[in-house]
C-alpha cells in the first residue's frame, strides 16, 4: 500500500477485515493525520449489500473519518453520468446504501465533485460494449480542499484504469510519496 521511496510517516494503526476486502491505515505524515482505505468490493449483486452495510460499520469502528481517503473497485457506478452502453443504468439498493454511507460519514465522490459533467471510465468489456466508472475514491468532504487533482489514467490491470489523486496534507520538503491502491488506483500525497 506503501511505496518504499516514501519516508516521514507512521502507521498508527491498521487492519483488515476477514475476507481481504478492506485494509485500512491510520497514518501521522509528519503533524498530519490521514485514515487511508482500499477495498474491493464484491460483484455479485446478493453480497454486495452486506458488505456495504458491514463496511460501514468497519468504518466507523476503525477509522478517523474525518481524515478518510477510501478507494477501490466498487463494482457499481453511482450516477447515470458513470456509465455508458450495455444495460441501461439504473440506481441499484447497493447503490443506494453507498450514498447513505456517503451522508452519513460525509463522504464525497471527489471525481465527481471536481469533475462535475466529465465522462472518464475506468471499467471497459467490449463483449458487452459498455464503459463504467466504478473505480473512484470517495473523501471526507472536510478535505476536498486538500485534493489539487483527479484523474483516470492507464494503468497495468488489464480491464480497469487507474485513478490518481494528488492530496496536499503538508508543505512539502521531501516530494511527493506514492500510495497504491490495489492494481487499479493510486494516491500521490505530498508530505
Amino acid at each position: 500500500m506503501i511505496s518504499p521511496q516514501f519516508n516521514g510517516f507512521q502507521i498508527e494503526y491498521s487492519c483488515s477485515d476477514s475476507e481481504g476486502r478492506i485494509i485500512l491505515a491510520n497514518i501521522k505524515i509528519n503533524s498530519a493525520q490521514v485514515c487511508l482505505c482500499n477495498i474491493y468490493a464484491p460483484n455479485n449483486l446478493q453480497v454486495q449489500n452486506t458488505f456495504v452495510k458491514d463496511f460501514n460499520q468497519f468504518l466507523l469502528s476503525n477509522a478517523n473519518v474525518s481524515r478518510l481517503l477510501v478507494g477501490g473497485d466498487w463494482n457499481v457506478a453511482l450516477d447515470a453520468i458513470d456509465k455508458k452502453g450495455g444495460i441501461p443504468w439504473r440506481p441499484t439498493t447497493y447503490r443506494d446504501y453507498i450514498i447513505a454511507m456517503c451522508e452519513e460519514l460525509d463522504l464525497i465522490d471527489i471525481l465527481r465533485k471536481k469533475k462535475p459533467k466529465a465522462k472518464p471510465f475506468t471499467y471497459e468489456s467490449k463483449p458487452l460494449k459498455m464503459k463504467s466508472r466504478i473505480d473512484f475514491f470517495l473523501i471526507a468532504n472536510s478535505m476536498s480542499h486538500l485534493v489539487s487533482h483527479v484523474n483516470i489514467g492507464i494503468s497495468i490491470a488489464p480491464y480497469h484504469r487507474a485513478v490518481r489523486l494528488s492530496v496536499n496534507l503538508t508543505p512539502s520538503k521531501q516530494g511527493p510519496g506514492l500510495w497504491k491502491f490495489n492494481n487499479s488506483l493510486m494516491m500521490i500525497l505530498s508530505a
